[in-house]
């Protein structure tokens, strides 16, 4: 079982959920509160979050867990936790392991892969469903860009866990990425500094190589919501087209004039709309 403590500087290992522990510290808003919450896993290894958990509401509440872009953190989500968290929506936002040069989490850039972010969203699953708040049969991954391919292959592996998915900008692009830089396993390098900004280790392309992404998120059969911007310079909207002919029951949005990012006004209430509209249409509010 999960217990929580006093907030606690992490330790280093490999990953298993089962026995994972939460350390959390709280602040407390006018309709939600924010609580500091370390998963610590069994190895050693910790993931750095923060819950955003709806106040003066009776029962269990439904739970969203927010995956960020390559090289962010949990601030990139943070704005999202918030908006549902005051209409009654629990929000866990996270830093990856080893997912930028800032994340509080265990880790280094070089050791991270998308394969190792779906083992973090799949400790994070698991410790979620103990959580006496949280309505098991409601959780719902959201993930942009890099995050969004993590929620996408994390949601196949555990369909029957996750009630529902929303994908932004998901950035499907890293297949192409990684034979264009690898075009074969012997080419894999040692490190890599990825698109001229990140450093990744061999992990970070022979994890993924021989994955046909769209075949490998066509096996979640819940409706899905990706939501693209139409002036996306990093990842093609076709990319999404893709993926939504992908999926037995995908819908695509396009926001107009937005990047690679809905954070700026008005893309940001923007997404946020289609993401309400998607849980009240799917029974996953309160």
């Amino acid at each position: 079982m999960a217990t929580l403590t006093a907030c606690q500087t992490p330790s280093t290992s490999a990953v298993n959920s089962s026995q994972a522990t939460v350390n959390a510290t709280q602040s407390v808003q006018q309709n939600y509160s924010v609580i500091e919450k370390r998963i610590t896993l069994p190895n050693g290894q910790s993931i750095y979050g923060k819950l955003y958990q709806p106040k003066h509401i009776q029962g269990k509440v439904p739970l969203v867990i927010f995956a960020h872009e390559l090289g962010g953190t949990h601030e990139n989500m943070a704005g999202y936790a918030e908006a549902l968290a005051k209409k009654g929506i629990a929000g866990y936002v996270f830093d990856f392991r080893g997912g930028s040069v800032k994340s509080q989490s265990s880790g280094k850039t070089t050791e991270m892969s998308v394969m190792t972010e779906v083992a973090d969203m799949e400790a994070i699953l698991a410790e979620s469903k103990k959580w006496d708040f949280v309505n098991a049969d409601k959780i719902v991954l959201v993930g942009g860009s890099q995050g969004g391919v993590v929620s996408a292959f994390t949601a196949t592996r555990n369909a029957n866990k996750i009630a529902g998915l929303v994908l932004f900008y998901p950035a499907f692009v890293i297949e192409d990425d990684v034979h264009n830089f690898a075009p074969s396993k012997a080419d894999i390098p040692n490190e890599f500094t990825m698109r001229g900004w990140i450093k990744v280790g061999s992990r970070y392309f022979s994890d993924v190589y021989d994955i046909d992404f769209m075949k490998q998120i066509g096996g979640y059969p819940k409706p899905v919501l990706i939501l693209h911007g139409n002036l996306d310079p990093h990842v093609p909207v076709k990319k999404s087209q893709l993926a939504q002919s992908s999926y037995p029951n995908a819908k695509l949005e396009i926001i107009a004039g937005a990047e690679h990012s809905f954070r700026n006004e008005p893309h940001f209430s923007q997404a946020v709309a289609y993401v309400e509209q998607y849980l009240k249409q799917n029974n996953l509010m309160k």
